[in-house]
């Protein structure tokens, strides 16, 4: 936050001063950069006001939530323990600033996280390295516009290690290119999209089965189970989540897209639901 601040224009930043926000209720979350000054509050984005409000939590709020429950997600929590991440790389931090952004960052990343307890294993209160590189990224708002003030893309890369796939680019969540009448087409999804996740899930579970591996693993969905109640039957990531983001905790005013946008079923073809069915009879 300190080192946020002192790159803060000073403009913005009297205008900010001079504004008075509703406070954040106790359990709730802050709309972007509204009450600036207070830490460890939970912040959606974008943080412009003059964006349009998401569902879509901070970047350091994730990085707290990976914190407790792993990267993974509930899908993965099937198959996987906890995957934390073990070292956070800053660049373009000067010298003199390193000491204050090391302490912001252990603050948002898992110092507010003191009270998060009764975690069973193997989930706990991770705390990744914060290190910093002098090695500055050719592509960073400072490098392409002297004064900052260049605007972001709304285009993102998705590019998974060892994956035959290719990569993808994405704007606004869809893949660049493709026209809009195409975009529900299976072919078109994006890897990281929940629907294509819901679909490696389900293909994951068939293939475990199919090696005889099914034993500890959750069964195949029905045909009639959405995305959410599948989220939902991970039993063990569920009670974790619930210590973090659950009435009273310190998460509790998290922000989510919950049943309504996740009440999609899984899409397999028709040969794999019987071939489902006959192997668990």
């Amino acid at each position: 936050m300190r080192f946020l601040a002192s790159y803060q224009d000073a403009e913005i930043a009297k205008l900010k001063d001079a504004t008075v926000f509703e406070p954040v209720l106790q359990g709730g979350a802050s709309r972007g950069r509204d009450n600036y000054a207070l830490l460890g509050v939970l912040r959606t984005k974008p943080g412009r006001a003059d964006s349009l409000p998401t569902l879509c939590m901070s970047c350091s709020d994730k990085i707290a939530r990976w914190n407790v429950l792993g990267i993974q997600g509930a899908l993965g929590s099937a198959f996987l323990s906890p995957i934390y991440i073990s070292k956070i790389i800053i660049g373009e931090v000067p010298d003199h600033l390193q000491w204050d952004a090391r302490q912001d960052c252990e603050r948002a990343f898992w110092t507010r996280l003191s009270d998060v307890s009764a975690l069973a294993s193997p989930f706990c209160v991770h705390r990744p390295t914060i290190v910093f590189t002098p090695v500055s990224f050719k592509y960073a708002k400072l490098s392409v516009s002297s004064s900052g003030t260049a605007r972001s893309f709304n285009e993102s890369l998705c590019w998974i290690a060892d994956s035959s796939m290719p990569h993808e680019i994405l704007i606004n969540g869809l893949k660049r290119g493709v026209p809009p009448k195409h975009r529900s087409k299976a072919m078109f999804r994006p890897q990281l999209s929940k629907v294509s996740m819901f679909k490696l899930y389900c293909e994951t579970v068939l293939l475990l089965r199919g090696v005889g591996q099914s034993s500890g693993h959750p069964p195949y969905p029905t045909k009639s189970c959405t995305y959410f109640q599948v989220k939902k039957s991970i039993v063990h990531y569920q009670a974790a989540k619930k210590r973090l983001l659950g009435e009273g905790c310190t998460f509790a005013g998290w922000v989510t897209s919950g049943i309504r946008w996740e009440s999609f079923p899984s899409i397999p073809s028709v040969e794999e639901w019987g071939q489902a069915e006959v192997k668990g009879t």
